[in-house]
């Protein structure tokens, strides 16, 4: 986000930014020994003036749209801290395509279980804005003989048309669709399973966060402006065991649908003021060891995180020669920083303190804290510290029963 140097042209949009859902980077709390760390081939801040070649395409590979919208690279820029996808009228007309619409979807195919969201603001008209993961056909069971016996998966975080008079422009709508041709068919057979939730404004009013936490084969989480609201398991019609199981690449698209009408007259989409889409950014996320150490560290991190470290309440006594309370800490760091532990009794006293190297990311560790010899049983103030440069960034204290 540009917070500071505006035009004119960019105020209005920088505004909308600002006083609507939060700007930093929220996933859910990672299980204890990991954390969550920045998927960088399917994350963007779109804070270019263009969009980013090695990660993105400006159209869908394999598909030209749903009639009567046709995906057109003229339809996408970026610009003001956004990623904008702008329909409008297809002059002259292509066959039956008679609406421009427009479609980003990142180059590698290798988006699989991790964190997923995007914060964006619908168009106005009645087209859809949308933020999915698919993956292409392939033979179901290739020892069968039967290569026209294909399948592919596809993840809908969410589908909205921000000029519908139903759900579609109210709620977060979300779907999963495994998609079979059987043997000798031509036609696709949907087996899916989907969730809606309620958003505190039309998707059209202002942005919007939505997001999943696609956890493993068989089970997803959906987000709406950071706030859980469903878990949904896979449908097993045809694969019992690992239905949504292979890699997928990230689409952002806007598109007519047959089932949304009537469509938008020309009129509608050549006002500026309601037919684009903004998308601030989408960030993907994969849960790693909490200490593994990035193959190839970035020399600079995005600011995603608001920096933070809080005590979790929970430790572990480890007995033995050498001595240790392990106290569990979730934190958010936007760069390698260092954690202080401190264990006070209740006049303020310190009995010991400890220093430990957190890696970036949001993540949940154990801070080992020696000690020669056990306090005496009772409550204890525990202190954290996360510290950057040398100055304290943010402190966290809680009482603890030893």
């Amino acid at each position: 986000m540009k917070l500071f140097g505006f035009t004119k042209s960019s105020l209005l949009y920088s505004l909308l930014l600002l006083f609507s859902t939060s700007l930093y980077a929220d996933p859910p709390q990672p299980p204890a020994g990991f954390r969550w760390v920045i998927n960088t081939p399917y994350s963007d801040e779109f804070n270019g003036t263009s969009l980013d070649r090695s990660k993105w395409l400006d159209r869908f590979d394999g598909w030209v749209g749903r009639p009567p919208a046709k995906f057109k690279p003229s339809a996408v820029s970026v610009g003001n801290g956004t990623m904008q996808i702008q329909n409008g009228v297809l002059d002259p007309p292509e066959g039956v395509f008679r609406i421009k619409g427009g479609a980003v979807q990142s180059i590698e195919a290798g988006a699989h279980f991790g964190y997923y969201e995007c914060r964006f603001k619908a168009s106005q008209v009645m087209m859809s804005t949308t933020f999915w993961m698919s993956n292409d056909k392939v033979p179901l069971n290739e020892t069968t003989g039967c290569l026209t016996d294909t399948y592919s998966q596809e993840l809908d975080i969410v589908e909205v048309v921000g000029a519908h008079d139903g759900h579609f422009a109210t709620h977060m709508s979300s779907n999963t669709h495994y998609r079979h041709v059987p043997c000798g068919a031509t036609k696709e057979v949907f087996h899916s399973e989907g969730a809606r939730a309620p958003l505190s404004s039309k998707v059209y009013e202002e942005f919007h966060t939505y997001a999943c936490w696609w956890m493993d084969a068989n089970t997803v989480r959906f987000y709406a402006d950071d706030v859980f609201t469903k878990e949904v398991s896979f449908s097993k019609a045809i694969d019992v065991t690992e239905p949504f199981d292979r890699p997928m690449k990230i689409n952002m698209v806007t598109e007519t649908y047959n089932w949304a009408t009537p469509y938008p007259t020309p009129e509608q989409l050549e006002d500026n003021t309601t037919n684009t889409s903004y998308y601030d950014w989408v960030r993907s996320y994969k849960l790693v060891p909490v200490d593994q150490k990035p193959g190839k560290a970035p020399s600079k991190y995005d600011p995603i995180f608001e920096e933070s470290v809080k005590a979790t309440g929970g430790y572990q006594k480890v007995p033995g020669k050498n001595k240790n309370y392990i106290f569990y800490i979730t934190y958010k760091a936007n760069g390698d920083q260092q954690v202080k532990v401190r264990l006070k009794d209740l006049t303020d006293k310190t009995i010991k303190e400890s220093g430990s190297t957190v890696l970036a990311g949001y993540g949940h560790k154990g801070i080992p804290l020696p000690v020669n010899q056990w306090p005496k049983a009772g409550r204890y103030k525990l202190e954290i510290e996360l510290i950057t440069n040398k100055t304290k960034i943010t402190a966290n204290t809680v009482y603890v029963d030893l």
